[in-house]
């Protein structure tokens, strides 16, 4: 029998906390409202039918703010799996493991050391970023390992110059591009500009423009875009200006961003490697010259860091893209011991796993997948929504039909309401007919209560609530009268 070696236990050690953090307690807690809701409703309207799957449609009108690789892959593991809400963390989850994997494979294949590989993968995985990637349904953790892919594949053709890389990484790119837009290229192109300058080796970009790695890129990027372009006269014009352009500006509409100054993302970035920014300080070797691999970890890091620092348009979850390449620089810098690192790692995912599960403040309770189970013991009664949808698109994605729409509040909904016919987005005064006939369940903001018992007076009452909306529920006229009267 073989002896085992270090390096195996390593590698099992490594792998075993990386799965361990990235898998477990996926489907603990239900799904968040806003982005986990909209992303995750969008994908079940693919799954059961009632959604296209060129053009994206959120409650029932067209969605097109994003493009649809997230939403394919998600409708696809419901398909597979069953509609459910570890179903849909599976997509995000799997895309943090391939791109461990592909920090493994980039990193052996630049001859660093088994020691560089495993703490890449474990500081990646293993910190607050990796943990949020890997377990909201968020377009962060797939765009992290499709460009992330794209660019070691880069560079691996930059130092063999063979083909099949070069095609891979137009490939990797095109995927890319599916998952968060074309802002892939904007960050690839001004990646590359430094590396090259760092290099010297501009007279190789002449290269980069193979027909059969364009070819590649073209088939995987170009197709959806026809098509929606074809099946949405406004599609070019909403998506290519409207999303990428005028969101940089800070001039889309309707504004649906947070706004901050330059320095927005240092703090969410030293928040967001926890618990490795404890080793920033004294932890590092800093003297030591830079490698060319290194130095296109750095561009790698530096320029989507300055890009969305000077966007005008600020979201804390951007920065998730430069996670895997800092892992990677900081494994090829760090003087810590790997025990120490398998150490800090797995007493950090026990204790946040422990601390979702023993915080008094209970997520299921105070979650739309709540109020979601008590409409859905009514099924009879109607549900309109007077709040803001995607405050509520995780109750969206549990009761598993359209919500009526009450007023145009949603910014997410802006464009498909736009869309349909004025008399389906009816105000508040107009459901006074609908109310006087039958009992209707309305969500609402908790600060819209008092407007709603002006308007209607003793005709609604609190059924529930949680952290973002009020659910109402109405008694017919006649109903109440008769209470009125006895």
């Amino acid at each position: 029998m073989p002896p085992f070696r270090l390096s195996q236990l390593e590698k099992n050690i490594a792998w075993g906390t990386v799965i361990f953090s990235v898998l477990w307690y996926q489907g603990a807690y239900p799904l968040l409202d806003n982005n986990e809701g909209l992303y995750a409703s969008i994908a079940r309207a693919m799954a059961e039918g009632r959604s296209s799957w060129i053009i994206p449609h959120l409650n029932g009108v067209p969605y097109i703010e994003k493009p649809p690789l997230l939403f394919w892959l998600i409708a696809i593991c419901f398909k597979v799996f069953g509609i459910g809400t570890s179903s849909a963390r599976l997509v995000p989850a799997l895309a943090v493991l391939g791109t461990v994997a592909v920090l493994s494979y980039a990193m052996k294949a630049d001859n660093a050391t088994t020691r560089a590989r495993h703490t890449a993968m474990v500081l990646y995985a293993c910190s607050i970023g990796g943990l949020i990637s890997g377990r909201m349904v968020y377009m962060e953790g797939l765009f992290a390992a499709m460009f992330s892919a794209a660019l070691f594949l880069f560079y691996r053709w930059w130092k063999t110059r063979r083909l099949c890389f070069l095609c891979g990484w137009y490939g990797s790119l095109g995927l890319a591009i599916l998952t968060k837009g074309f802002v892939s290229c904007i960050l690839m192109g001004g990646i590359l500009c430094v590396f090259l300058t760092t290099e010297n080796g501009w007279s190789r970009w002449k290269h980069l423009f193979h027909p059969v790695g364009l070819l590649v890129f073209f088939c995987v990027s170009v197709p959806w875009h026809v098509l929606a372009a074809h099946a949405d006269p406004d599609f070019i014009w909403t998506y290519f200006i409207n999303e990428h352009v005028l969101r940089f500006l800070g001039q889309r509409k309707p504004c649906d961003y947070y706004r901050g100054s330059f320095w927005y993302y240092v703090p969410r970035l030293l928040i967001q490697l926890l618990p490795w920014t404890v080793f920033l300080g004294g932890g590092i070797r800093l003297t030591r010259p830079y490698s060319s691999v290194e130095r296109f970890l750095l561009a790698s890091i530096c320029v989507p860091f300055l890009f969305f620092s000077f966007s005008i348009a600020k979201a804390n979850y951007y920065l998730l893209l430069i996670h895997p390449f800092l892992s990677a620089l900081l494994a090829l810098r760090l003087k810590i011991r790997n025990s120490a690192i398998y150490t800090v790692s797995t007493c950090f995912c026990l204790g946040l796993m422990y601390l979702l599960g023993r915080s008094p403040y209970d997520i299921a309770q105070h979650s739309s997948e709540s109020l979601s189970k008590i409409v859905l013991k009514d099924p009879m009664c109607p549900v309109y929504c007077y709040a803001r949808f995607e405050n509520i698109s995780a109750f969206a994605f549990y009761y598993g039909l359209p919500v009526m729409i009450v007023g145009e509040r949603s910014l997410d909904l802006s464009y498909g309401l736009k869309r349909t016919p004025k008399s389906s987005v009816p105000s508040l005064e107009d459901l006074r007919p609908v109310i006087n006939q039958t009992p209707i369940f309305l969500l609402a903001h908790a600060q819209d209560e008092s407007t709603i018992a002006t308007q209607f007076p003793g005709m609604f009452h609190k059924v529930a609530e949680n952290r973002e909306a009020i659910l109402l529920k109405s008694h017919p006229l006649s109903q109440t009268a008769r209470c009125t009267s006895s």
